[in-house]
This record gives C-alpha cells, sequence and structure tokens, in this order.
C-alpha cells in the first residue's frame, strides 16, 4: 500500500470526523495502530489524522521513524513527513532533506512513498535525484517518479515526464499524461507530440487526458479525435470535457445527442458537464456569427 492515498487527484474529505475518531490517542499509539492495522481505507485516515496534527511531535515522530530499521516503519514515516501540516511550508526543509535520502534506501517500497512523498513536496532541488530512476524495472518506482515531477515546470521534468507517458505501466502512463495536459501550462511541440500520440491509446481515461491537454492548448487538428470520442461508446466525461475546451460550435449536436441518450444513465453532475460543454461551444456560435 506504499502508493495508496498519494495518487489521488482530488482531496482529503471528512477530516474533522476522522480527526474526531482518533483524538484520544496520542501520535505514538497512533503510529503503532497504523502499523498493524490491515484495512487499507483505517490505515491511511490515521495517516491523515497525524498529517493534520501537523506539530513537532509528528515532525520528530517520523524522522525517528525513517531511521528504523524496519521498512514498514520508514514507509511510515515518509508518508506522515510527505503531507504534515498539508497545504502549508511548516516543514517543507525538514521533509526535502529526510525523503531525498530515503531515494537510496535498499527498500523499493521505500523507495516509493518517498517518490511520492517528494510530489506533495513540490521543489526543483527533487529533480536530479528523481531523474536517476525514470528506467527502473519496478513500475510502482516510475509511477512515484511521475508524482514526484509532477507540478514541476523544468524542462528536465518535463522531458521526464515526455518520456514516461509512453511507459509500459498504466498507472505511470495515465498520470505522466495528466501531468503534462492538465497539470502544466507549458506549451512545446514535444508536448503536443507526446499528447497526441496517447491519442491511439488502448485506456479510453488516457486517450481522455491526451484530449484535454490538446485541447487547453487550442489544438486544432485534435477537433476530429474529439469528434471520434463523442460519436463512439460513451466511456466518461473526458471528451466532453475537452470539447468545451476547444469550445467548437460543431461539438454541438454530438453533445445534444449524448445528453438525450444518457440522460436516465448519467449522475446530475455528468449532466452539468456535457450542458456546460455546450454552453461554452454555443457562445463560440455567436461569436463567429457576429463576425
Amino acid at each position: 500500500r506504499a502508493a495508496i492515498g498519494f495518487c489521488g487527484r482530488g482531496n482529503y474529505s471528512h477530516m474533522a470526523q476522522i480527526m474526531t475518531r482518533y483524538k484520544n490517542l496520542t501520535t505514538k499509539v497512533l503510529i503503532e495502530a497504523a502499523y498493524k492495522e490491515e484495512d487499507d481505507d483505517v490505515f491511511w485516515e490515521m495517516i491523515r489524522d497525524l498529517h493534520f496534527r501537523g506539530s513537532e511531535t509528528e515532525l520528530r515522530a517520523s524522522l525517528d521513524l525513517i531511521k528504523s530499521d524496519d521498512p514498514i516503519y520508514r514507509q511510515i514515516g515518509a508518508q506522515i513527513l510527505s503531507q504534515l501540516d498539508p497545504g502549508k511550508k511548516t516543514y517543507h526543509e525538514q521533509a526535502i532533506e529526510a525523503l531525498i535520502p530515503l531515494l537510496s534506501d535498499k527498500d523499493e517500497d521505500v523507495i516509493e512513498v518517498a517518490a511520492f512523498g517528494l510530489g506533495h513536496r513540490r521543489d526543483t532541488r527533487n529533480i536530479p535525484h528523481l531523474l536517476k530512476f525514470i528506467e527502473h524495472p519496478n513500475p510502482n518506482i516510475r509511477h512515484g517518479v511521475v508524482m514526484g515531477l509532477t507540478g514541476l515546470e523544468d524542462p528536465a521534468a518535463l522531458d521526464a515526464l515526455i518520456k514516461l507517458s509512453a511507459d509500459s505501466d498504466y498507472d505511470t502512463r495515465n498520470w505522466a499524461t495528466f501531468g503534462l495536459g492538465q497539470q502544466c501550462d507549458i506549451d512545446t511541440p514535444e508536448i503536443r507530440k507526446a499528447l497526441r500520440e496517447r491519442l491511439s491509446d488502448e485506456d479510453s481515461e488516457i486517450r481522455g487526458e491526451g484530449l484535454i491537454g490538446l485541447a487547453k492548448r487550442k489544438d486544432a487538428p485534435v477537433k476530429q479525435a474529439i469528434i471520434k470520442e463523442l460519436t463512439g461508446e460513451f466511456l466518461g466525461s473526458l471528451a466532453i470535457e475537452a470539447a468545451g475546451l476547444l469550445v467548437d460550435p460543431d461539438f454541438i449536436p454530438l453533445l445534444e445527442e449524448i445528453k438525450q441518450a444518457e440522460k436516465d444513465n448519467l449522475p446530475d453532475s455528468m449532466l452539468r458537464d456535457i450542458e456546460e460543454a455546450i454552453e461554452s461551444c454555443s457562445k463560440k456560435a455567436i461569436t463567429k456569427g457576429k463576425k
């Protein structure tokens, strides 16, 4: 479960309830409980509670854990450090100084956790250390490298994400494409080429990430790929989002057709996404009509 809890594209939820659940446990006791916990969901609730406690007590405890002879304790220490006092830079320097050396750990799960953790501590100092692992035989570590590099708009980091967006491992390829397409605002021929190559991916989600990345960059040739997705089997909202980003009036009848065909099958949130895409394309049509 090294990577579980690090991959979500969303954020923490129900934290007040979770923290109330464990409020009577000391940090030491909660760490021991997490060590013994076999249920992944419960384990991550415990780790998140430790994140949000965010005091020097948790900092000292995690720094001690990463020195343990037990790789499970080292993983837990890294997991706590990665997002300690989340959303703030309170312990940023201590986390960076502790996580980078863990990339040299003898245990591959620890390396994976450290790489994922550095993704939460976005810092260009991480880049040369992570680049050493882009061809590591363990796909979980390559996936961790993607997470560690995403959001760092540095040429070397972007070159690595481009390479990893064609990785044989699904998660690595998927998240690298997401990192290039949605988490990066830089527009280069190399990035567009990498995103175009994903339009023929066998996985619909990866194709959708490529569509969004190109549509965000107003790449005109992606129009035909979006039409292909909209007229094929309905496989989710990514093509719809891409249509809304490219804002071409030609998408309107296709979106209307999907809305009508799927109105009884889709949640309200996705129907709203379709309506918003139609509205965006309609505004473009009005603008074109005034010219």
